[in-house]
């Protein structure tokens, strides 16, 4: 059975940009009522305007760090207000520290990345359960292949999405008896302003050249993030989704020798 998307109330961490813009605005075209959390930089609200032109229910937009617990209660508390459960909650705040070498592995780093990068998921969930009395519905995060797939400088990136869809799973288990559905989805290249930013130029300038069918777009992984909350896939519980057009499986030498890119 669908669910109505008219009834449901959606808050993305990390909302104003990229994927977490994206997924808003796919689920603000179909009638959520969305609330989009932003910290660092500026917010171009003529921009955030312009991507919600024509939906029903222009969005929120609150200023909270999602490292600050009571940053977070305040955004809980103003949407408590208006409703009565927060049906999705799509944890997409991620901190991206590039590592060149063994000699600048930082314990610090890593526990600060995994404040920001994994913690959030389970600290908004907790708080949403007691503010609520019952978790969100759909809770989604955003990883990467980087836990088993090599990216340059990814070092702790990488450690924290494997921290993130670890904790996704059990958190899952942990509320197997409750009205909740925690899934991952897992993305390769897409390109965004925060991508660019790991990646370099050249990442993207070499995935064009070799790999160009494989960079998405942030509006595919959003309508993925849609149809996990559809009512269509509610059994789906604990995974970790990809969604690569399957290049995991073809995107390697043979595939370019193939495709006539490697010339013997």
């Amino acid at each position: 059975m669908l669910n109505e998307f008219s009834n449901m109330e959606v808050l993305v961490t990390g909302g104003t940009r990229g994927i977490g813009l994206a997924t808003a605005r796919a689920f603000a075209a179909r009638g959520a009522r969305c609330t989009l959390t932003y910290s660092w930089g500026g917010v171009h609200e003529a921009d955030i305007e312009q991507a919600f032109a024509g939906c029903a229910q222009p969005p929120r937009m609150v200023r909270a760090d999602v490292t600050d617990g009571e940053a977070t209660e305040s955004v809980l508390e103003m949407i408590s207000r208006e409703a009565r459960r927060i049906d999705v909650f799509v944890s997409n705040v991620a901190q991206s520290v590039t590592v060149n070498s063994l000699e600048e592995y930082d314990l610090r780093t890593l526990n600060k990345s995994i404040q920001y990068s994994a913690w959030p998921l389970v600290d908004y969930l907790r708080r949403m359960r007691g503010r609520f009395s019952a978790p969100p519905r759909y809770v989604l995060s955003y990883s990467s292949a980087g836990p088993d797939h090599y990216f340059s400088g990814y070092d702790v990136v990488a450690a924290c999405k494997a921290v993130l869809e670890t904790w996704s799973r059990y958190l899952s288990y942990r509320l197997l008896d409750e009205d909740c559905r925690i899934n991952v989805i897992r993305t390769e290249w897409v390109e965004t302003e925060s991508a660019h930013g790991v990646l370099g130029a050249g990442g993207f300038e070499f995935a064009r050249k070799y790999f160009p069918e494989t960079i998405l777009p942030p509006e595919a992984v959003a309508n993925a993030a849609v149809a996990l909350c559809s009512g269509l896939m509610d059994a789906v519980r604990g995974q970790v989704i990809s969604i690569d057009r399957g290049s995991r499986f073809f995107q390697n030498v043979m595939y370019m020798h193939d495709q006539g890119r490697i010339v013997t």
